[in-house]
């Protein structure tokens, strides 16, 4: 299980949540163990799957319909949430979920996805935190669109992963970091670099973007 800074902030209280003791984890990547029986088409025992931040929601709402579980009113996180009632755990339902640093884990199928051959765990769990977040907008303002300019604000995590994604998307890509340090990362992943503390680059750089991912926290 990968570690997102929201773990830090979560076993730090910062959150308001007093669901204590809890084990964090939302980048999880682990080996199948056990199948329920509406599962067994889907999945198999040994199998390489990955989990993100949600374990399980309404499932029937318009939302989830959508494919936009993380705002139906009945998602439930995969740690510091408690489990919902008629969702085929009720003896769990009384409890908080805990996340990727358990044991083990319950996790409704709809939530969980196949690792390809290949791939490490440890590089497929991000993918269901960092990677979903700069996926999404990407996959739709960018993916399926000709000669598309994307500036990445920050250069950490979130950033690096933008970065990998919009090159795949076929992007041109310019990263804003505040400084020149880390260009030659960005040159190794075929991006230019522009330095926030470089007004004469900084105005070189106005309107030449179709699209802006800000993966800075302020």
């Amino acid at each position: 299980c990968g570690m997102c800074h929201s773990d830090l902030h979560s076993i730090n209280g910062d959150w308001g949540s007093e669901m204590f003791p809890i084990a964090p984890g939302h980048e999880i990547g682990g080996i199948v163990r056990a199948v329920g029986e509406k599962a067994a088409a889907n999945f198999e025992l040994g199998e390489k799957v990955c989990v993100g931040c949600m374990v399980m929601s309404c499932l029937s709402c318009g939302l989830c319909d959508e494919g936009l579980e993380q705002f139906c009113t009945g998602m439930c996180l995969t740690y510091g949430n408690m489990f919902p009632a008629g969702k085929g755990h009720d003896d769990c339902s009384k409890t908080h979920t805990n996340g990727g640093y358990s044991s083990d884990i319950t996790i409704h199928q709809r939530f969980v996805f196949k690792v390809p051959e290949g791939m490490p765990l440890e590089v497929a769990g991000p993918l269901c935190c960092a990677g979903i977040t700069t996926y999404s907008p990407l996959s739709k303002h960018v993916k399926g669109k000709k000669d598309q300019k994307v500036g990445v604000v920050g250069f950490g995590g979130l950033g690096m992963m933008a970065v990998k994604i919009a090159k795949a998307m076929g992007a041109k890509v310019t990263i804003f970091s505040r400084s020149k340090a880390k260009q030659a990362d960005a040159e190794a992943m075929g991006a230019s670099l522009v330095a926030t503390s470089d007004a004469d680059s900084l105005a070189a750089a106005a309107r030449s973007l179709d699209v802006i991912i800000d993966t800075v926290s302020d």
